[in-house]
């Protein structure tokens, strides 16, 4: 009994955490790694929290790399003057096919 309550009081603090990601899919994946925690040994509960806080912060940290690299591309795109905004760039490829958004 001590082996759940234990592992749910820190399964909720790290559930905060997880419902902040901003991909459904990571959600349910780290809600399947929680579920498995529950369901684990007792003495397999160390590993289990361990690969749970890893995949946790993995993920948020691929979050954050995300969102600074879709800053820094918008701040190309308005340095360039290229473009007014991020839609024309966009669209860019309609007017020019080999025009690729990921690699501008």
């Amino acid at each position: 009994m001590v082996h759940l309550d234990k592992c749910f009081g820190r399964m909720s603090l790290l559930d905060l955490r997880v419902q902040k990601l901003g991909l459904l899919r990571w959600r349910l994946v780290m809600h399947d790694l929680m579920f498995q925690c529950f369901m684990a040994k007792e003495e397999n509960y160390p590993s289990f929290q361990q690969n749970i806080c890893q995949t946790l912060h993995k993920f948020e940290t691929m979050e954050r790399l995300s969102l600074l690299e879709l800053a820094l591309w918008k701040a190309h795109i308005h340095n360039s003057n290229l473009f007014d905004n991020v839609e024309e760039a966009r669209e860019y490829h309609i007017l020019e096919s080999q025009f690729d958004a990921k690699v501008f």
